[in-house]
């Protein structure tokens, strides 16, 4: 597979490299950012994105694929992962970098980089390597770490860098190995987001991805969802809407590229910021003989804070489609979740999308701690009541596999009060002990249920994944369980419950 980064004259400082195994054809942002830091900063830098070679090779891959994501394969297929992975070591060796820096999207990144780093280290031992990603902790962004550290014990990898790295990863390459970040539990987060330079996209080929770029306006969020860790991680800072515009219409202009995707955990954070960027994008727009698009994140308002003008704003500015975590039908549940608007807020929404034809994605959470059958009940009623917009304004549905309960949560720092046993080995093995029906085989049976009830009433899932969560409910379910018990006896929770139902 030919790639756009040629062999150097001079040794190059840092190679990005994206592994295995990400399901998206949507170019990397990571590499092409911390390229930029890097060549600000008079290093020489160029990246490489062998995950994608994976996603368009996908139908003749699939055994090599499943692999990677599960870690386990006959004997043939891992010697073939071999093979392929020694292939990768050599393209990196032949453009001779001092550093590789390994870009681990999720966890299911860890068995390409597990065989690469080995192989890289056999070859050439004077190639550094150092590992980043949200997929180097276990169970969340403010997981455990002990996956980096055992790749280090071993010898594969040098160094691990932990949350944000355009500012570690400069002063990684200046050898002060202090810096929070390093080697550690510790992180900064980039006080100034603004001071970023544009993501380098230049040894990217777009005719190899889905042609959208990346893009990001801010970072952490406004919201505390009970299930989500990103408010713990990330103090929510966004950069001013004039510059997120300035630099979209920069790189469209720049790459050829006319369709953008934000990258942030939600687009109108800052509605001051957002109304900035809205208007500013509206009217380039309105003159541009090549039109922006972009998708993000959003969040329900109260109608009063995006009337209408908001909204007509919206769609000339190029907003395509919007992913909205609407969570649960039941009000009762997005309470408990600490989700902040109505189902009369969910009304507005849609109808406001549906008449500026704005496509939305629903992302849905099935099995909340304090979720009975009366309120998932509600949910099937949610999606009933809106049939009429299934497979138009609601383009489609993501249903989660099953909630995990993640370090960093207030759902984690709420344990003993919801009286929930916790597995800290596997996320999704829990048990509310005031509401013990909802067991871990409930949860996943009303995963199925909805997503063959919104099958039937005519909307799109984004992914099924049934099998997969059958798979896994059958092979660890009675393994789960022991764990439960053994934690329950050791945990002495503050009620009288009792065991059977586990």
């Amino acid at each position: 597979m030919p790639t756009k980064l040629s062999k150097q004259n001079n040794r190059l400082d840092m190679l990005l490299v994206n592994v295995p195994m990400t399901f998206s054809d949507l170019p990397p942002m990571a590499p092409a950012l911390l390229k930029s830091c890097l060549i600000r900063e008079g290093y020489t830098a160029g990246t490489l994105d062998f995950n994608i070679r994976m996603v368009n090779q996908s139908a003749d891959l699939q055994h090599l694929i499943d692999y990677f994501l599960l870690s386990h394969a006959d004997s043939e297929t891992i010697k073939e992962a071999e093979q392929l992975a020694e292939k990768w070591a050599d393209e990196i060796i032949e453009i001779n970098p001092r550093w590789v820096g390994i870009s681990l999207f999720t966890f299911q990144c860890r068995s390409a980089t597990n065989i690469l780093c080995r192989l890289l280290k056999q070859k050439r031992p004077d190639i550094k390597i150092v590992i980043g990603g949200s997929g180097l902790s276990s169970g969340g962004i403010n997981g455990i770490n002990e996956y980096p550290r055992e790749l280090q014990s071993k010898g594969h990898i040098d160094h691990f860098i932990m949350s944000e790295a355009e500012e570690s990863l400069i002063r990684l390459l200046k050898e002060d190995l202090d810096y929070p970040g390093i080697d550690s539990d510790t992180y900064n987060n980039v006080k100034d987001i603004e001071s970023i330079p544009y993501p380098d996209w230049d040894d990217y080929d777009f005719s190899e991805y889905t042609p959208v770029m990346m893009i990001y306006g801010s970072r952490g969020c406004v919201r505390k969802c009970s299930f989500c860790d990103i408010h713990q991680h990330w103090k929510y800072t966004a950069r001013p809407g004039e510059s997120v515009a300035k630099e979209m219409i920069h790189q469209s202009e720049k790459y050829g590229v006319t369709d953008f995707r934000f990258a942030d955990s939600l687009t109108n954070g800052s509605l001051k910021e957002f109304r900035k960027f809205i208007r500013i994008m509206a009217e380039y727009n309105d003159s541009a003989e090549k039109k922006i698009t972009w998708t993000g994140y959003y969040i329900v308002r109260d109608p009063m804070a995006e009337k209408e003008e908001h909204w007509d704003l919206m769609k000339r500015s190029g907003a395509e489609r919007l992913l909205v975590g609407i969570e649960s039908g039941s009000e009762k549940i997005r309470e408990d979740m600490d989700k902040k608007f109505k189902n009369s807020d969910i009304d507005y929404l849609l109808e406001q999308a549906h008449k500026q034809g704005i496509k939305l994605t629903f992302l849905m959470i099935v099995g909340y701690p304090t979720e009975t059958r009366e309120d998932f009940e509600e949910t099937i009623a949610m999606f009933h009541r809106y049939k009429k917009y299934a497979g138009n304004t609601i383009e489609n549905v993501s249903v989660s596999d099953t909630l995990g309960i993640l370090p960093g949560t207030p759902l984690v720092r709420d344990l003993e009060n919801l009286n929930i046993i916790l597995d800290p080995k596997f996320e999704i093995n829990w048990l509310c002990l005031d509401n013990p029906e909802l067991d871990l085989r409930t949860r996943v049976m009303r995963v199925i249920e909805l997503r063959d009830l919104i099958s039937d009433l005519g909307y799109s899932h984004v992914s099924d994944h049934k099998m997969i969560t059958m798979q896994m409910l059958n092979e660890n379910e009675k393994r789960f369980n022991e764990r439960l018990k053994i934690i329950a006896k050791t945990k002495a929770p503050k009620k009288t419950f009792n065991i059977v139902q586990i």
